[in-house]
C-alpha cells in the first residue's frame, strides 16, 4: 500500500480554482478526494477537514482518506484525533513500518515523546533502515532530554542516507546541546553543503558560531538565513543579538523590528530592543518598548524583566519594586511526607538517588546557568520515580500561591496568569563552590524550586553561602549603571519557593563536600 495518498491520487486535483472547495449536491469519491487534496494542499484545512470527514463516513478504511484525515487533524491541532487515526490505520496493516512511523509522527504533535518513540522503534524493528523515522526519533529523543541517544540517532540517519540534510542539521542541534560546539558547526556546514537554501541551517550555525565568539561569522550565517527565508523571525532576532554584541546598535535595532514585522506577537525581539535602549542611555524608550508589546499581548517574562531595570535604570525605584516586589509575590511552602516513606531523609535520599541516576545528568551542560555541578532535563516524564510525589507538591503549591495572589488586577503579573496546566522540571546538583548564575525563566509565569540535599554549612557559617538570591542581574545587563535592589532567602531541605518566572536569581557559591540538590519547575 502506497502510504503517500497524494502521489496514489496523482493528478485528479489539478483544475479546481484557487480559493477553498465546498461539496454540494451528489459527488464522486473521486471528485471528493481531488477537492479535498486541494484544500489541504492550499492551506484550507478546516474545509479539507470536513471533505475528508465525508468520506470517510462512506468509505470508513480508505487507507488515502485515514492518513490525509490524520495530517489535517494534526495540523488544526488535533493531535488526539491524529493518533487515533493513526492507530486505526496501523490496525488495517500492523507490518508496515511506514504506518508505525506515522502514528509516532502524531504522537510527537501530542507532545508525547516517550510514547512516539515507543512507535518508531516498532518501525524500526519491522526495517531498521528508514532514515526519516531515525531522524523523527532523534527529535523525540532530544525532547525528553536523551541528548547522546539523540545524536546516535541523527547519527544512524546519516549513516543510512549521507544526503539527508536535515538529520544533520538535527546532529548539529544535539552537539551543540552537549556543548560540542566545533562539531556542531561541522554538522551544519554539512547540511548546508548538501541544502545550500536550507535557513534553518544557515541560523542554527549562526548560533553556534556567536556561542564561539565568532560573532563576524554568525552575522554572515543569520544574513544568509533571512536572505533565504525573509519571514524567518527567530533568524532576524538572533542576527540583531550578533550586531548588538558586536556594538552594531542602530543594525540591531533594525533587526529586531525585521522580526516583530513578520512576526507581531514575537515578544523576544521587543524585550532586546528594550536593552538596546537601555544601554544607549535611554531607558525611558525601554518602558515605551516593553508597555507597547504589553498592551495587546499577554505577560512576557523577559520584557517585565526588561521594564523593571529600565524603571531602575530611570531613577524610578517605586516603579521598579511594584514589579520586584520580592516580599510580596515570593512564598515558602512545606508539605505533608508521602505516606511511603518513613520520614522527610528517606524521601530525600531516594530523590538524591533518582536524581544522581538521571540519564539526563550532565555537567555544566551547554546554555544552562550552572557553574561547579550537573543539569538534568525533564524530570516529569517515566520513569519519575519519587518525583511524582513532588510534581503533587507543585500543583498543590501552584494553587496555594495563586490563593493567596494580591487583589491587583492591575499588575502584569497578576493580569498576566495563564493556563497553568504545563510544568516542567529539571534538577541541580551543586557541588563544591557550585552555583547558579543570575537568570530569569523566560518561557514561564511561576517558577519553583524544592530543597532535597541542603550542606550543612548552609545557615550555619553567619554568610549567606548556598542561599538563593533574587535581583541581581545577569550579564546581559552588565552595562547598567544603577544598583539593584537584592535579597537573599536561606534555602531548608523540605522547603519550596516561588516566584514570578522574570525575576532575576542566582545562588551563591559554597564551599562544602556535601552536595546541594534542588529540583526546579516552570508552571505556564
Amino acid at each position: 500500500m502506497n502510504p503517500n495518498p497524494r502521489q496514489a491520487l496523482g493528478d485528479s486535483a489539478a483544475g479546481i480554482a484557487s480559493g477553498p472547495v465546498v461539496l454540494e449536491g451528489d459527488f464522486s469519491i473521486a471528485e471528493a478526494l481531488a477537492a479535498a487534496f486541494h484544500n489541504l494542499e492550499k492551506g484550507y484545512l478546516p474545509q479539507a477537514d470536513t471533505i475528508f470527514r465525508q468520506i470517510l463516513s462512506f468509505q470508513p478504511d480508505n487507507l488515502q482518506t485515514l492518513f490525509s484525515c490524520a495530517e489535517t487533524a494534526s495540523r488544526l491541532g488535533r493531535g488526539d484525533a491524529a493518533a487515533r487515526l493513526a492507530d486505526k490505520i496501523i490496525s488495517t496493516n500492523p507490518d508496515d513500518p511506514l504506518y508505525h512511523a506515522y502514528f509516532g509522527g502524531a504522537l510527537q504533535a501530542l507532545g508525547m515523546a516517550e510514547e512516539a518513540i515507543s512507535a518508531f522503534r516498532q518501525a524500526l524493528e519491522i526495517d531498521p533502515d528508514i532514515a526519516e523515522v531515525h531522524c523523527n526519533m532523534g527529535t523525540a529523543l532530544r525532547f525528553i532530554g536523551k541528548i547522546e541517544e539523540a545524536r546516535a540517532a541523527f547519527g544512524r540517519a546519516t549513516e543510512i542516507n549521507p544526503r539527508f540534510a536535515l538529520a544533520h542539521s538535527n546532529a548539529g542541534v544535539a552537539l551543540k546541546d552537549m556543548g560540542k560546539l566545533d562539531e556542531a558547526v561541522a554538522a551544519y556546514r554539512r547540511a548546508i553543503a548538501i541544502e545550500p537554501g536550507m535557513a534553518l541551517a544557515h541560523s542554527n550555525l549562526g548560533v553556534a558560531l556567536k556561542d564561539l565568539d565568532r560573532l563576524e561569522e554568525a552575522v554572515a550565517s543569520y544574513r544568509r538565513a533571512v536572505e533565504i527565508k525573509p519571514d524567518f523571525a527567530d533568524a532576524h532576532c538572533n542576527l540583531g543579538n550578533a550586531l548588538k554584541a558586536l556594538g552594531k546598535f542602530d543594525e540591531a535595532l533594525a533587526a529586531y523590528r525585521h522580526a516583530i514585522a513578520v512576526k507581531p506577537d514575537f515578544a523576544q525581539p521587543y524585550a532586546n530592543t528594550g536593552a538596546v535602549y537601555i544601554q544607549q542611555g535611554n531607558p525611558q524608550a525601554a518602558v515605551e518598548t516593553c508597555d507597547s508589546f504589553h498592551n495587546d499581548h499577554p505577560m512576557d517574562a523577559g520584557l517585565l524583566t526588561c521594564k523593571g531595570i529600565a524603571l531602575t535604570e530611570m531613577g524610578d525605584r517605586e516603579g521598579a519594586s511594584y514589579l520586584f516586589d520580592f516580599d510580596r509575590f515570593i512564598s515558602g511552602y512545606r508539605f505533608g511526607l508521602p505516606g511511603e516513606f518513613a520520614n522527610l531523609d528517606a524521601f530525600h535520599d531516594a530523590l538524591t538517588q533518582h536524581i544522581l541516576s538521571h540519564p539526563t545528568l550532565a555537567h555544566e551542560p551547554s546554555n544552562y546557568m550552572t557553574v561547579s555541578g550537573m543539569h538534568s532535563r525533564e524530570l516529569l516524564t517515566e520513569p519519575k520515580g519519587p518525583v511524582a510525589h513532588v510534581e503533587e507538591m507543585m500543583k498543590e503549591a501552584v494553587t496555594r500561591y495563586v490563593n493567596s495572589l494580591p487583589a491587583d488586577p492591575d499588575h502584569p503579573f497578576v493580569a498576566g496568569k495563564p493556563a497553568l496546566d504545563k510544568i516542567n522540571s529539571w534538577a541541580v546538583v551543586m557541588n563544591r563552590m557550585g552555583h547558579q548564575l543570575p537568570h530569569i525563566h523566560p518561557t514561564g509565569w511561576l517558577s519553583g524550586c524544592y530543597y532535597v540535599k541542603i550542606p550543612d554549612i548552609v545557615g550555619q557559617s553567619g554568610s549567606q553561602a548556598g542561599w538563593i538570591e533574587f535581583g541581581e542581574y545577569g550579564p546581559e545587563f552588565g552595562f547598567c549603571q544603577v544598583r539593584p535592589e537584592v535579597k537573599a532567602f536561606l534555602p531548608e531541605e523540605g522547603l519550596m519557593y516561588m516566584f514570578p518566572s522574570y525575576f532575576y536569581h542566582r545562588t551563591i557559591p559554597f564551599d562544602s563536600e556535601q552536595k546541594r540538590i534542588c529540583i526546579a519547575y516552570d508552571v505556564f
